[in-house]
C-alpha cells in the first residue's frame, strides 16, 4: 500500500557556501562549492507546498545567496511561515524590511562569550554576531530569536548559560540539540567532542528541567528524544523535508547529502518526487528496517517503546542503516523509568 508523504516543514538549503568552517558542519567538503539555489525554480517551487508548511532557509549561511531578499519576500507572500537558521553574522546589514517578514531568527550559537563561540567559529565571530542581534533588539523583533545550541563536551557544563543570555536579549526561545554521530575516524573533532549515549539521555533530561522551570519566560526545547523511531513513519509525528543547493530532495535534514535522495528537483515537480518510485522504495525501507537488524527482531521494546530509533544516526555510525543507531541502552533506561512511574 503506497504510504502518502506528510510533512509540515521544509529545509531548504538555498546555498552551501558559508563565511565560517566549524569543525563539526555536516556539509564538510560540500562547503564553498559555489552552488545557489536558483531562484525562478525557488519562486515554482513555493506554488507546490501545501498550506501551513514552515519553510526554513538554511545553509551554509543563506544570506550569502543573492537573491535571498527575494526569497523572502516571495515565501512572505505565499502566506507561509518563514525560519531563517543563520550563524547572524550578517544579519546587522541586512535591511529591516526583510527581517521584519521572519517568523523565526534561529542563531547558531557555542557559547555566551567571546572566548567560547570563537573557538568554534573563528575570530571575531561572536562580536559580528552580537551587532545583529543588536540590530534585531533595536527593530523590536527580539522576540523572534531563537539561538540553536549544538552541545558538546566544550559547553555542556554551563548550559543554563546560554538560557541566562537568551533573557538578557529577550530572545524567544533556545533550541539544545546534539553533535551528529559520525563513523570512526572520519570527524576527529566530532568523536572527541561528541556526548556518549548516557550523557545524552541526562542532558534530554536536563534540558527537559529546564523547559519546565522557564516556562514562564522562555520558550525552552530540548535535545532530541532518543526513543521511539523515525517520524516519516510515526504517526502523529512532525517532520520536515530537506532540500539541498543541488535541488535534491531528502526524506529528512539528517540524510542530507547521503544518497537517500528521493530525486531531483531540476527536472521534476515536487509531487512527481513525492510519488515516485523511489520516494516509496525508501519508505518501505523506513518501516520494515526495523525488521532486519538482528538486535531489534529480538528486542522486548520492539514495536512497543521503540521502532528502532534514528535510521540517520546509524547511517552516519556506520554508513549503514540496518544497524543501531547507538542509543539501545539510553531507550533501555527510558523505558524501565517510564515502568517505575507508571507502577508507582
Amino acid at each position: 500500500m503506497k504510504m502518502p508523504i506528510l510533512y509540515d516543514a521544509i529545509y531548504i538549503e538555498v546555498t552551501s557556501d558559508c563565511m565560517l568552517s566549524c569543525p563539526y558542519c555536516y556539509h564538510g567538503s560540500r562547503r564553498g562549492t559555489g552552488n545557489y539555489f536558483p531562484l525562478e525554480r525557488y519562486r515554482f517551487l513555493l506554488n507546490e507546498l501545501p498550506a501551513g508548511v514552515t519553510v526554513d532557509l538554511s545553509g551554509g549561511e543563506p544570506l550569502l545567496h543573492p537573491d535571498i531578499r527575494t526569497m523572502i519576500c516571495l515565501t512572505a507572500e505565499k502566506g507561509y511561515r518563514i525560519r531563517l537558521i543563520t550563524n547572524g553574522i550578517l544579519l546587522a546589514d541586512f535591511p529591516e524590511e526583510e527581517l521584519s517578514l521572519l517568523d523565526t531568527v534561529a542563531i547558531s550559537l557555542d557559547g555566551t562569550t567571546q572566548e567560547e563561540h570563537d573557538a568554534i567559529r573563528g575570530k571575531g565571530s561572536f562580536q559580528k554576531t552580537e551587532r545583529g542581534l543588536a540590530k534585531l533588539r533595536d527593530a523590536g523583533l527580539s522576540d523572534r530569536v531563537t539561538f540553536d545550541v549544538t552541545v558538546s563536551h566544550r559547553n555542556v557544563d554551563h548550559l543554563e548559560d546560554f538560557l541566562q543570555y537568551a533573557l538578557s536579549w529577550g530572545a524567544g526561545s533556545v533550541n539544545f540539540g546534539n553533535l551528529h554521530s559520525v563513523p570512526e575516524g572520519e570527524n576527529p573533532f566530532i568523536e572527541r567532542e561528541s556526548l556518549s549515549t548516557g550523557e545524552a539521555l541526562a542532558l534530554y533530561e536536563q534540558t527537559t528541567a529546564f523547559r519546565e522551570a522557564y516556562r514562564e519566560r522562555l520558550l525552552v526545547v530540548p535535545t532530541r528524544n532518543i526513543g521511539g523511531g523515525c517520524p516519516l513513519i510515526t504517526p502523529g509525528s512532525h517532520w520536515g523535508l530537506r532540500i539541498d543547493a543541488e535541488m535534491n530532495v531528502y526524506p529528512c535534514e539528517g540524510f542530507c547529502g547521503t544518497g537517500f535522495s528521493l530525486g531531483n528537483l531540476s527536472n521534476r515537480s515536487m509531487d512527481e518526487v513525492l510519488e515516485g518510485s523511489r520516494c516509496q522504495e525508501i519508505a518501505d525501507f523506513l518501516l520494515t528496517r526495523i525488521e532486519k537488524i538482528e538486535e531489534c527482531r529480538r528486542c522486548v521494546l520492539k514495536g512497543i517503546f521503540c521502532l528502532g530509533g534514528c535510521a540517520a544516526d546509524a547511517y552516519f555510525r556506520k554508513t549503514d542503516c540496518l544497524c543501531t543507531d547507538g542509543a539501545c541502552n539510553v531507550r533501555r533506561r527510558q523505558a524501565y523509568r517510564q515502568l517505575l512511574t507508571v507502577k508507582s
